[in-house]
Parts: C-alpha cells; structure tokens; sequence
C-alpha cells in the first residue's frame, strides 16, 4: 500500500487522474493501481493548480497514468512517460516516487475490568 500526490499545474476547469498497474495481474487482483482507468480520482483546485492524494493498492510497481482535463485524456508534458504495450503514451509514477504506508500497529489492552 502508498500513496501519492498527483498534481496538474496548467490551465483546467476540471481535472481527473486514472490509472492502471502495469502489471495486467494486478489490475484485475487489485482493482487496478486505485481505479482501473475509470477516470474516479478527481483532483481538487489548490490555488493555480489542481492535486490529489491518492490511495495505491500497488506500491511496488510501475504505475502508467493519465489525466483527463476538461474531458479530454492528456498526459502531462513535464513528467516523465513511456508508451505501454498497447503504444499508447502514459506518465508513469515509480515504486520509489510512491509514499509507502507503515504497517499499521495494532494493540491489545489484557487489563480487565474492575467488578
């Protein structure tokens, strides 16, 4: 699990990020890196820009990513991409870019109540 901020700095009225694994058995395990292409992480206006801090089920993999400004799909020119195996152009997010999550520390009180 992780997460990441992902941020769009130019012109918009609104604007989404999508994503999928690029690992296709992670997409369907997971539900995709957080949504599979479904264009469900809107990103909020911050002054100039636009982001968001979206959850990753996947951490440990490269991520492919595109953003959809004003109903058009785009990437973002000043991020690094690569084309995916279907030639399309993508950003990609990786693993060492991703905020990891810690483990979640659980405790169990053995104190019983008076009686």
């Amino acid at each position: 699990m992780g997460s990441y901020t992902f941020k769009w700095g130019h012109p918009a009225n609104e604007v989404f990020v999508t994503a999928s694994a690029s690992n296709p058995m992670a997409v369907a395990y997971e539900r995709g890196t957080f949504d599979d292409w479904a264009k469900s992480e809107k990103l909020e206006r911050k002054g100039d820009h636009f982001e968001k801090t979206v959850q990753l089920a996947v951490a440990n993999e490269k991520i492919y990513y595109k953003f959809v400004v004003d109903g058009n799909w785009t990437t973002d020119h000043t991020a690094p991409s690569e084309r995916d195996g279907a030639y399309n152009v993508n950003n990609i997010l990786l693993p060492e870019e991703i905020q990891h999550s810690s483990p979640t520390a659980h405790t169990m009180s053995s104190a019983a109540p008076q009686s």
